[in-house]
């Protein structure tokens, strides 16, 4: 009798262990259900994952290595990136400094000194080649250069 009572003994500490593993794996299906439920790309059963094909090592080595290499790339264009906008910001301090220096020309600014210039460059072909001298127009060119005294030294300005 007393055998029995051992033996049931270890029975209820077996059955105990049972029930408890029981819970555990109980707890953990009750887990990876959850987990399974959150991927967006899978909506099948948790026995249907059981049954998907492993993809082999080699393709796994292969789309680590494709990884790598596109992790490589993209620390690579971030630099790349992060060099163009330390060197953007550099011009544009350039181009502010330059600014406070002196106006920066607008495109209307730009069309007025060509032709300002393209004038000159016809007094001067004329005074060249004809030998004639409009000297109110010649006067009139020479005024818009503070520095030029001559019709020559006022073409050079213009060009500058």
């Amino acid at each position: 009798m007393i055998e029995a009572v051992e033996r049931a003994k270890e029975y209820a500490t077996l059955e105990k262990q049972c029930k408890s593993e029981l819970l555990e794996i109980q707890n953990s299906e009750k887990g990876l259900r959850s987990k399974l439920a959150q991927r967006s790309l899978w909506s099948g059963s948790l026995q249907e994952v059981e049954s998907l094909a492993i993809p082999p090592s080699e393709t796994i080595d292969r789309f680590e290595k494709v990884m790598g290499e596109a992790e490589v790339e993209i620390n690579r264009l971030r630099s790349a990136v992060s060099d163009t906008e330390e060197e953007l910001i550099k011009i544009r301090g350039s181009i502010e400094s330059l600014r406070l220096e002196q106006e920066v020309p607008t495109e209307e600014d730009l069309v007025n000194a060509r032709k300002l210039r393209h004038e000159g460059w016809g007094l001067v072909k004329k005074a060249w080649q004809e030998g004639k001298q409009d000297s109110e127009a010649i006067a009139h060119f020479v005024e818009s250069f503070q520095s030029g005294s001559s019709l020559a030294e006022a073409y050079e300005i213009s060009v500058k």
